[in-house]
């Protein structure tokens, strides 16, 4: 049971969700003196998806809908969002 414990605790990722407390003054900046169509999502939440690099455009694109779900983001963005 130890040795599963191990690998159990080797495998875990805590990714950083911090970014979602953030959200809105982020955008807020990003779109500050900003001409043309607004930014829908902050650089760091960009960043943040790109820290999956086994996961495909559409499984980010439900790992978003899901955090949108549950109340974290506003809105999910989709591979297609320009």
């Amino acid at each position: 049971m130890a040795r599963l414990q191990r690998v159990f605790v080797r495998g875990e990722f805590l990714p950083d969700v911090r970014i979602f407390k953030r959200w809105k003054r982020e955008l807020k900046k990003a779109n500050k003196n900003k001409r043309g169509r607004p930014f829908l999502f902050p650089d760091s939440f960009v960043r943040w998806q790109a820290i999956w690099p086994r996961v495909d455009y559409r499984g980010l694109e439900g790992i978003a809908r899901r955090l949108k779900a549950i109340g974290l983001i506003p809105d999910a963005d989709d591979y297609t969002t320009a």
